[in-house]
């Protein structure tokens, strides 16, 4: 008997161990997500101030008479944290409803997908955009860049590809039209090695007569560093005041706080 309660005894202690172990492993990872969760809150207070300050900054260029002209890459104190803010005009981007086949395998293969999936993937966009037109549900189907996760083929390494630099905007915006001087070099080789435009073609227009201001609508990326981690907030911006404020400008898209881990725009 003594055995039997002995075994019994440890038994319990063993399960009691086990028990114990799990509790303080969930609460590590419960303290973990917490630290992330209020990191990711101070990125976004900080980012969404930034940008507010850059809204007004559009207005002082647009008043300025090119004599305060900003640059992509701004700087801005949001209390004790610097932010980083990059705007990028939308004509800048790859306007995926327009973006021809050729120059949408030609952007995957340097994103390092294999040729015969990017191949595949980007004719299978080119006739998911047909369908859509010829059955006139383009605009209420292909509204943002996460729709084409609809097209067959399409997985979130693909989404990756094309996250920071395309969009989707009106299609009568980029027939014909130069893209903004503006544009990544990393796309300029990519239009050029598709025969879509030459180099001179790319860089008509001196970059000291371009204001930010005279966009129909903006990309700003706010690069917060924060707790030891890079934080990117993106917001989509376009003319149009909201009722009671003083600035022309208003977000038309925000997408959540994520680690930021490599420079976006080459």
């Amino acid at each position: 008997m003594r055995g039997i309660a002995l075994a019994l005894v440890l038994w319990f202690v063993a399960a009691m161990s086990l028990l114990v172990a799990g509790i303080v492993s969930q609460a590590r990872i419960d303290i973990k997500l917490a630290q992330v969760h209020a990191a990711q809150s101070v990125a976004v207070a900080a980012g969404d101030g930034a940008t507010l300050l850059f809204l007004a900054d559009l207005i002082n260029e647009e008043k300025s008479g090119d004599q305060f002209v900003l640059e992509q890459s701004n700087t801005y104190q949001v209390g004790l944290i610097k932010v980083i803010l990059k705007a990028l005009p939308s004509e800048a981007l790859l306007n995926l409803r327009t973006a021809s086949v050729d120059v949408l395998h030609k952007l995957l293969m340097k994103q390092g997908i294999e040729a015969s999936k990017a191949k595949m993937v980007s004719e299978n966009i080119g006739s998911w955009r047909n369908e859509l037109r010829y059955t006139g549900r383009r605009d209420s189907v292909l509204k943002t860049l996460e729709d084409i996760l609809l097209v067959q083929g399409v997985d979130r390494r693909i989404y990756d590809a094309f996250r920071d630099y395309a969009y989707v905007g009106p299609v009568s915006l980029n027939r014909g039209d130069l893209p903004s001087i503006f544009m990544p070099r990393f796309l300029k080789d990519v239009l050029i090695e598709t025969n879509s435009f030459t180099e001179e073609e790319l860089n008509t227009a001196p970059l000291e007569n371009v204001l930010l201001s005279s966009s129909r609508v903006l990309r700003v990326d706010a690069i917060i560093e924060y707790s030891g981690k890079k934080w990117l907030r993106r917001q989509w911006v376009k003319r149009g005041a909201r009722a009671g404020s003083a600035i022309r400008w208003k977000s038309w898209r925000v997408e959540p706080a994520r680690i930021y881990l490599y420079q976006a725009l080459r």
